[in-house]
């Protein structure tokens, strides 16, 4: 089997890496090729049709795969898929962001969705360009809605990478956003955090903004 991923190089970014992991095991077991930002093969602006005539000349791979594109990305990609010879494939995380968008695009262009959570019970709008609120939606929406076949494809962890080690800096490490509405265990969690580390550890407990990336890191300090 040959693949293309159209995702972007990740293997330096925090929140990303385990996409790199991921697409680095699949090459073992198949003929893989990327055409994403980073890699060394991208060529900026390129369509994807000219990416393959000049990657694969004229014998296709069989799937064409993005873990990680924008949605700019993902429509500029997508395809009739009476147009093409391979499959296209994309992956769904954050299901609160532009839903109705995201379903046209797949349903328009792709033949596969990998949905990291299959359902979502908000949409995010937003206010004078700064502010942000949360409107419910059908939890399903996208169940509903998709013409793609579906496959739960949840998040994962690169066992080299997170693993149990002989010491520690820290008792716990908190990364991503704990907005309540759209993840309320989250939320749940770092709210108590506090509490616990006090009636548990006796450990102190600090937040701060994590500098650079769109993460706060919460963490109980040895």
């Amino acid at each position: 089997m040959r693949i293309l991923f159209t995702t972007i190089k990740s293997d330096e970014l925090v929140n990303l890496n385990v996409i790199h992991s991921l697409e680095k095991e699949v090459s073992k077991h198949a003929d893989c090729q990327w055409v994403g930002k980073g890699w060394g093969d991208h060529r900026p602006g390129e369509k994807l049709s000219e990416s393959i005539k000049r990657l694969y000349g004229n014998d296709p791979p069989d799937w064409v795969v993005s873990n990680r594109a924008d949605l700019k990305e993902y429509k500029a990609y997508g395809s009739p898929r009476s147009d093409r010879p391979y499959g296209m494939v994309m992956t769904l995380a954050d299901l609160h962001v532009d839903p109705q968008e995201w379903v046209r695009v797949a349903n328009n262009g792709y033949d596969v969705t990998l949905m990291r959570y299959l359902y979502s019970p908000y949409v995010k709008k937003s206010l004078l360009g700064r502010y942000r609120y949360y409107q419910k939606i059908d939890p399903e929406f996208y169940v509903k809605n998709l013409t793609t076949k579906i496959h739960h494809f949840p998040w994962f962890t690169d066992p080299s990478i997170y693993k149990l080690s002989s010491g520690k800096e820290y008792d716990v490490v908190f990364l991503g956003s704990s907005e309540k509405k759209v993840y309320p265990l989250r939320n749940a969690i770092v709210r108590d955090l506090p509490g616990y580390a006090r009636k548990k550890v006796g450990d102190t407990y600090s937040r701060e903004d994590h500098q650079g990336r769109p993460l706060r890191e919460t963490y109980l300090s040895c």
